[in-house]
């Protein structure tokens, strides 16, 4: 299976998926446009974010059921306030079938992505563009969270270059108990173990 890292920004009238190939380098980014991103999407790739399980794989669950940008800007306040994805009314009833691995179940409780950033000597970027804006995003502000997008993404990536054994060892475990290894990767230590 291709592994993918991928991230999703939600503004009130736009939102963005932005997926990274490890095998290729390419990226794919993908802008307000539900039938494109389900048609990228694939059952050969494992889908790697940090902190996916909370956020992105629900906005990602949104765009693909046809939710417009004003529901899925409403999927991500009810998540940002503290609400459970799975438990989001505007979800309810939608079944959708999506690899994802969450990177940051293998690493330090608490940790940002920024700080991980800053622990790795990479450069932390944050975008100026604020998430609270109540209008369509300008050509330039879109530039500009594609580029902090891509940079998050590259940093799923160098994480899972980092815990690429480790990856490996949850895989094997996960086979001595006759998981998949989307399955094995995608739960917490304490759980595969048990």
């Amino acid at each position: 299976m291709r592994l993918i890292s991928y991230d999703c920004e939600v503004f009130a009238y736009d939102w963005l998926v932005t997926l990274k190939d490890k095998e290729t380098g390419v990226y794919t980014c993908i802008w307000n446009d539900n039938e494109a991103l389900k048609m990228a999407l694939s059952d050969d790739c494992i889908y790697v974010g940090f902190n996916s399980k909370h956020y992105d794989q629900y906005i990602i669950k949104a765009i693909a059921a046809g939710l417009s940008p004003e529901e899925i800007k409403k999927v991500n306040d009810f998540i940002i306030a503290g609400g459970q994805g799975w438990q989001c009314p505007l979800l309810d009833g939608i079944y959708f079938r999506f690899s994802n691995v969450d990177i940051r179940d293998d690493t330090q409780q608490g940790l940002s992505l920024k700080a991980i950033e800053g622990h790795l000597g990479m450069s932390v970027k944050e975008s100026s563009v604020p998430f609270d804006i109540n209008r369509p995003l300008t050509p330039e502000e879109k530039a500009e969270t594609e580029f902090y997008c891509k940079h998050d993404v590259d940093t799923a990536e160098r994480l899972i270059d980092i815990r690429k054994d480790y990856l490996k060892n949850k895989i094997n475990l996960g086979r001595l108990a006759g998981l998949d290894e989307v399955k094995a990767m995608g739960m917490t230590n304490a759980k595969l173990t048990a």
